[in-house]
């Protein structure tokens, strides 16, 4: 976010102050996360003009990889605090597919800061949230909210606990992006980072499109079980679908070692697969295979492909760890395809996430112990709350989710893709965030 401006703005019975980090409704302080403050800001400054959403996220999060969804949820944690209804906007405007508009009159106030002040017993109150994102790769923040005419004491403790900050920003990203070189499979050692692109047709005219991320999606699912490997979510990769894309160039955006990059087709009862990883420092091509398999046997072109690129990133599996990516959450192919199509919905729009919900409850229908379909049922209902659709409440979608979610770990207790829906909807939801 930019550097904050030192005058206020005023619309309504509330006081924007970016410089001093708070908001004022008729002089009492109103409490938001950090990126749904952020998220005022820019609105605020844009008065009347559209904020595309795409902008939106990389301003929020600019070195980060988040799903729509988060955008949808902040806008609707800042309409709760604004009091502001969607239906009926009077100050944040929704443009379906496109993305935000501040609407009410917004009068600037100059020179609205004061002079830093070393003075003691003048904080009427301050309020500290911890705000987690909705993704792996987001890192936690903190807001200080300030009453109103407060004023802020800077000592050799707030210097202190700001440069412990920045230590553990700093252990955070080399724990959790690997940043210990470069080796490769023809090197000293075992490669820690991959991005899994999403598939793309052999040729264009025989395009599946979910079938396509699906793949991409179950081989992240399978190989993010890997203790030694980070593997980048699908959020983060759904956009790389052109067919000849500049895969060194794509790992250096994602900051990965390597890019795994597909083909898939499906002709009558066969599918043909071919794969290649890319290692992302010179491009070079480290190893490449081709599949040729009966659709119904997508489950044993699974298991051989997660072995087979384990290999060649020359990572040496444990025996829990081979059953691990060897586990089929199904063994129902309708269900399993159910499941593909409602993650690939659940990707696109807004409105994904309707049909996604009707794809996750057909998989259910069609597996009942099918574990990871109640945990993409649970991530439907919770963004069906925060985007304000679906046929109940938000708080009865909220409910739904949280049922699923808990539905999936008592099926399967050590899937992760459960416990990170069950961790959102306490930490977003219920504001438990030691459980969650």
């Amino acid at each position: 976010m930019p550097t904050p401006t030192k005058h206020a703005y005023e619309f309504g019975p509330f006081r924007l102050t970016p410089a001093e980090g708070h908001l004022l409704r008729e002089g009492n302080p109103v409490t938001l996360t950090p990126k749904a403050f952020e998220a005022l800001v820019l609105l605020v400054e844009r008065q009347g003009h559209l904020i595309e959403k795409e902008e939106l996220m990389k301003s929020l999060w600019p070195d980060t990889f988040v799903e729509e969804a988060n955008l949808a949820h902040h806008v609707w944690r800042l309409r709760k605090a604004l009091e502001d209804s969607k239906e009926v906007a009077q100050y944040i405007e929704t443009v379906p597919k496109r993305g935000y508009r501040f609407i009410a009159p917004v009068k600037i106030i100059e020179n609205s800061t004061p002079a830093l002040v070393v003075e003691e017993h003048t904080v009427t109150r301050v309020v500290a949230e911890r705000e987690t994102e909705d993704s792996l790769d987001a890192v936690s923040s903190s807001a200080i909210v300030i009453g109103s005419r407060s004023r802020i004491s800077i000592t050799t403790g707030t210097i202190v606990i700001a440069a412990c900050l920045l230590v553990l920003v700093a252990a955070f990203a080399y724990v959790r992006f690997g940043i210990k070189g470069t080796t490769t499979p023809d090197g000293a050692g075992a490669i820690r980072t991959l991005a899994v692109l999403p598939f793309k047709p052999l040729t264009p005219d025989n395009s599946d499109a979910s079938l396509e991320l699906g793949m991409a999606d179950a081989l992240i699912t399978r190989l993010s079980n890997l203790k030694e490997l980070t593997v980048r979510p699908t959020s983060a990769v759904i956009k790389y679908t052109a067919p000849n894309s500049d895969l060194a160039g794509i790992g250096h955006e994602l900051n990965v070692q390597t890019v795994l990059d597909g083909r898939v087709q499906r002709a009558g009862d066969r599918m043909r697969v071919t794969v290649q990883l890319v290692r992302t420092a010179d491009g070079k091509p480290l190893w490449a295979e081709q599949f040729d398999e009966k659709s119904s046997d997508i489950f044993v072109l699974e298991d051989s492909l997660s072995q087979k690129v384990a290999r060649a990133l020359a990572l040496q599996l444990t025996a829990a760890e081979t059953s691990r990516i060897q586990q089929h959450y199904t063994n129902n192919i309708e269900a399993y395809h159910a499941y593909l199509r409602g993650r690939y919905q659940m990707n696109q729009a807004a409105a994904g996430a309707l049909k996604a919900e009707g794809s996750f409850e057909e998989a259910i229908q069609k597996d009942p112990r099918f574990a990871l379909a109640y945990s993409g049922l649970a991530d439907a209902h919770s963004a069906l709350a925060f985007m304000g659709l679906g046929s109940g409440t938000p708080g009865e979608e909220l409910m739904k989710a949280k049922d699923a979610a808990l539905k999936a770990l008592e099926l399967d207790d050590s899937l992760a893709e459960a416990h990170n829906s069950l961790a959102n909807l306490l930490f977003s939801n219920e504001w438990k965030w030691t459980e969650a």
